[in-house]
């Protein structure tokens, strides 16, 4: 308590939830630009909170991390963005280790999601022509390509 880290009655320990908004809030607010820190609060809102904020901090567990991070590699949801949900767990963590409220950080124990590349397939010349005449947007490109348009 002296430290300002959110306690509970019982002792023991703050709610996954809990840490996390206090970790955004004090913590991070200091150390990272605005983009950043608006990304983390997105993290934390849908995807961490959802899954774990009631769990206890210190009952967190490997498999529990595990569980969440293979729900979130459903459809529409990008490796890379799991990636990054483990990292700002992780990061999470090591601040709370620092404090002593944890003695591990359990996201160490699981191997990071590895970001799958996308074959890229570049346009036919005759795509591309239609690209420039017709003055889509990169994004549309797309559509044209797969036969959208």
């Amino acid at each position: 308590m002296e430290s300002g880290v959110p306690l509970t009655r019982d002792g023991i320990g703050p709610a996954v939830e809990q840490w996390l908004w206090y970790w955004h809030d004090n913590v991070q607010v200091r150390r990272v630009r605005e983009a950043t820190l608006s990304a983390q609060e997105v993290i934390i809102r849908r995807h961490l909170v959802p899954h774990l904020g009631r769990v206890r901090l210190r009952e967190l567990t490997r498999e529990q991390v595990e569980a969440t991070l293979v729900r979130l590699q459903g459809p529409g949801f990008i490796s890379t963005s799991v990636l990054k949900v483990h990292r700002c767990l992780s990061r999470t963590l090591v601040v709370a280790m620092q404090r002593g409220l944890l003695t591990r950080n359990v996201c160490t124990l699981i191997d990071a999601a590895t970001p799958r590349s996308q074959e890229v397939e570049p346009l036919t010349k005759d795509e591309a022509r239609l690209l420039e005449a017709t003055g889509l947007r990169q994004s549309e490109a797309g559509q044209v390509h797969g036969g959208g348009v």
